[in-house]
């Protein structure tokens, strides 16, 4: 991490400019979601659907995890479905010049733009394997659930259901988070960017629980920008011009702590794979050789 942060103080003027303005409609478009997602009319239509869903499939009511799983989810599809295209445009191409600025030898063009395609088509796949692993959790949780009856038994199977959910989807969040990495360092893109993500962070061991904690990291720090919003202009009734300002302020820091977080995956990537030193005869300005734990923690 301190790679990392070190990095982002080293290049400040750069990571605070271009990357960050990319990231700004998204940014702030994903803080205005979230008071508005609950309150939009599609919110109640979505929800009865999925509850439809998840008990036609025999998931039971009287869970403690009914309720929260389908508001979750329904509140997760929304903002998926509304800031899809700021994802795909202002989101990724902050990640494509982040990915320049630390890998300028890895393609012969030296635009950002060239990097959106790829970094497009394995995001779509990030969201398949995501998918798949809902999809695969749920059906699991499902049949635990209906293993038995009791009380008890369903308590406690919605509290191991619930651990071994956010354990499959860390692990998926960290892993397609790398994917988009690999994607624009390696120039290789779709499932093809999945599979060496996952033989980065899982199979390699090394990086799993440094993923998983610059992840909590990264997710605290966005957290946290949400908080401030939600004081400082959700919670403000009367709308004026330094409300507004404070608005634009909170949404570059939030697209600040993207661009950090683009930079924690370039950097751990490079520790892992160590491509300064795989003979291309390129640097980049991550400098010489350094061994893992001291280039990412």
């Amino acid at each position: 991490m301190r790679k990392s942060i070190s990095t982002f103080l080293t290049h400040l003027p750069i990571f605070t400019s271009k990357p960050s303005f990319f990231a700004f409609p998204f940014a702030l478009s994903s803080l205005l979601l979230l008071p508005l997602s609950s309150s939009s009319p599609a919110f109640p239509s979505t929800l009865s659907l999925l509850r439809s869903l998840f008990l036609s499939s025999g998931f039971p009511p009287s869970s403690d995890l009914f309720p929260f799983l389908t508001f979750k989810l329904t509140h997760t599809l929304l903002s998926f479905l509304f800031l899809l295209p700021l994802t795909l445009s202002s989101l990724l191409l902050s990640k494509s010049f982040v990915i320049r600025t630390l890998f300028p030898t890895t393609t012969s063009s030296s635009s950002s733009l060239s990097l959106l395609f790829p970094l497009v088509v394995t995001y779509l796949c990030n969201v398949l394997v995501i998918l798949s692993a809902n999809i695969a959790c749920f059906s699991l949780l499902v049949i635990l659930l209906n293993l038995s009856g009791d009380h008890a038994f369903l308590v406690a199977a919605s509290a191991a259901g619930a651990v071994a959910y956010s354990i499959v989807a860390a692990n998926a969040y960290v892993v397609c988070g790398m994917a988009l990495i690999v994607s624009g360092a390696e120039g290789i893109m779709g499932f093809r960017a999945v599979i060496k993500a996952w033989d980065v962070v899982v199979v390699r061991g090394k990086a799993t629980a440094t993923a998983l904690a610059l992840a909590v990291s990264v997710n605290a720090a966005l957290a946290g920008v949400e908080a401030i919003f939600h004081y400082r202009v959700v919670v403000v009734r009367v709308m004026s011009w330094h409300v507004a300002a404070e608005a634009v302020v909170i949404g570059y820091m939030y697209a600040v702590v993207l661009v950090v977080e683009a930079i924690f995956g370039c950097v751990l990537y490079k520790a892992v794979t160590g491509s300064s030193e795989r003979g291309d005869g390129g640097r980049s300005i991550f400098g010489g050789k350094e061994k893992l734990l001291k280039m990412v923690v």
